[in-house]
């Protein structure tokens, strides 16, 4: 079984698109948030941020490991679960938190899908601490956010590439 977990807009229409084209369950924080990012993000954080999240996820997630895919927040989460033995293989797109957990190494496959740029960090040189066995880095040319039609950093060309990668996956 394939879980989505969702980004800090929660478990939304679009979210819900993929995960139907994709035959996967989703898991999300809570349901979809339609204002603007920061308010989203407000949400997310007043809802227990990653740490809230992750109890979340290991509650509703089968006993045995399963593939993980997650976006952003959701990434995050699916690193922490991968490192804990959790995921049987973990796709994390543009998870930027995982910055403060460099030092993890999941036993199971984990790729990760990096947009040109963050904010709040060097992409390159977290790929350079997240080197080993087992962990694949995909570098793109898109921003944060370019899967997600409610982000300001969507790129509908490049999500729908993204979308048959995971086809191909799932």
């Amino acid at each position: 079984m394939t879980y989505l977990l969702s980004d800090i807009f929660g478990d939304t229409a679009a979210l819900r698109r993929l995960a139907a084209e994709l035959g996967t369950e989703v898991i999300a924080p809570y349901e979809g948030r339609q204002g603007s990012e920061d308010d989203a993000y407000r949400h997310f954080l007043a809802q227990g941020g990653i740490d809230g999240y992750l109890e979340l996820a290991r509650r509703q997630l089968p006993g045995e490991p399963c593939r993980l895919v997650g976006f952003s927040a959701g990434a995050a989460v699916a690193w922490l679960l991968a490192a804990e033995g959790r995921a049987s293989e973990a796709l994390c797109f543009y998870g930027g938190q995982i910055r403060h957990h460099p030092q993890l190494r999941p036993a199971c496959e984990v790729s990760f899908v990096w947009p040109v740029a963050e904010d709040h960090f060097s992409v390159p040189e977290l790929v350079a601490k997240l080197q080993g066995p087992g962990l694949h880095h995909h570098q793109t040319q898109g921003r944060h956010g370019f899967m997600n039609p409610l982000s300001k950093g969507h790129e509908p060309e490049l999500a729908r590439h993204w979308q048959g990668w995971l086809r191909e996956r799932t």
